[in-house]
């Protein structure tokens, strides 16, 4: 309870200018996401008390410190977030679509638990999808053939992210780690579009997207 009553003390007004959840439930996030990762991430779950006990008490000395490195990585994200919404304001009464667009997907980053659902390889990965978020609304918002193409094949894939989350519950472990990296995928989709240079974590394209798709309808 102490460590969750320190993170992220005194940016509540922060937190609230990019629209995250607010400062006591993401401080329960990180503290949740550093007790996974600490005790039981690449691990077999434990299905018996007992195992819970030994793999908690195993990792609980490294829960504190990584708790700590994810609240930094996370306040090093509020500066460009801040830079990103006061631009989209701007934007907003010119291009009202494109930004809409924008905010939806932060949306999409920024739920309720967002830390631990995402993980450690795709939450590294969030500084480059708000620079290409950047980039998208400073320098791509005239919507030309090959923009307007983009985008009806991202907001599809989002649908299609947004029909087989709603069957989450349903799922097996196995698919589910499948519809995160589907979910990541888009998103990787959009650095190859706006920031080829941030480079994306693997090779994306519309092609790579269905097959995933499929791959995870073919686990329901």
């Amino acid at each position: 309870k102490r460590l969750s009553r320190d993170l992220l003390k005194g940016r509540e007004l922060q937190l609230k200018a990019v629209q995250w959840p607010d400062r006591a439930e993401l401080a329960d996030d990180i503290v949740m996401t550093a007790i996974h990762r600490a005790c039981f991430a690449d691990r077999v779950l434990p299905r018996q008390q007992q195992e819970f006990e030994a793999a908690l008490d195993a990792g609980k000395s490294h829960i504190v410190e990584l708790a700590y490195k994810l609240e930094a990585s996370l306040v090093a994200l509020l500066e460009p977030l801040i830079e990103l919404h006061r631009t989209l304001a701007v934007r907003r009464e010119n291009f009202p679509h494109q930004v809409e667009a924008v905010a939806r997907q932060l949306r999409g980053l920024f739920p309720k638990r967002f830390c631990f659902e995402a993980g450690d390889i795709w939450l590294d990965q969030y500084p480059k999808y708000i620079a290409a978020a950047q980039r998208r609304i400073d320098r791509h918002l005239k919507q030309s053939g090959r923009e307007l193409e983009f985008c009806k094949q991202i907001e599809q894939f989002e649908k299609s992210f947004a029909h087989l989350k709603e069957r989450e519950a349903d799922m097996f472990p196995e698919a589910r780690q499948e519809l995160i990296r589907f979910r990541f995928m888009i998103e990787e989709f959009r650095v190859s579009h706006y920031a080829q240079d941030l480079k994306t974590l693997e090779p994306v394209s519309q092609k790579r997207l269905q097959a995933q798709e499929e791959r995870i309808k073919e686990k329901l």
